[in-house]
């Protein structure tokens, strides 16, 4: 893996992954070091490598994963309904792939199972 490489912004199909694992636990969020977050990172790395993509030591690591999902709490209503704020420093294509889904959890779920099955085959 390279190192000192800055990471390219979250693509759309990036984000509706991140999201629908946000969605699935909006409750309450798999810690940084759960399996799930892992499994996310490990495929957006997968997909990176497909991109052709520079991968770099952070590039869609845990952390990174874990942080994108905190950004979309600044989005989520109930969230801030409870008096809470989430990452301020988002991009502000969480805050379009929010809207365009939260409300339509079923295409969310849809558009990511295709997302994830693309991934897998390489295609």
């Amino acid at each position: 893996m390279a190192t000192g490489i800055r990471n390219p912004k979250w693509s759309r199909d990036e984000l509706i992954l991140a999201l629908d694992l946000y969605l699935h636990y909006q409750q309450k969020l798999p810690a940084k070091t759960s399996e799930e977050i892992s499994n996310l990172s490990k495929l957006l790395i997968k997909l990176g490598h497909q991109l052709g993509r520079t991968i770099g030591d952070k590039y869609r690591n845990p952390n990174g994963v874990y942080m994108k999902l905190q950004n979309f709490k600044r989005c989520d209503p109930t969230y801030a309904n409870a008096g809470k704020t989430g990452l301020s420093h988002g991009g502000s294509h969480e805050e379009t792939i929010w809207q365009e889904f939260c409300v339509d959890r079923r295409t969310l779920r849809l558009a990511a199972t295709a997302i994830r099955s693309k991934i897998e085959a390489n295609e």
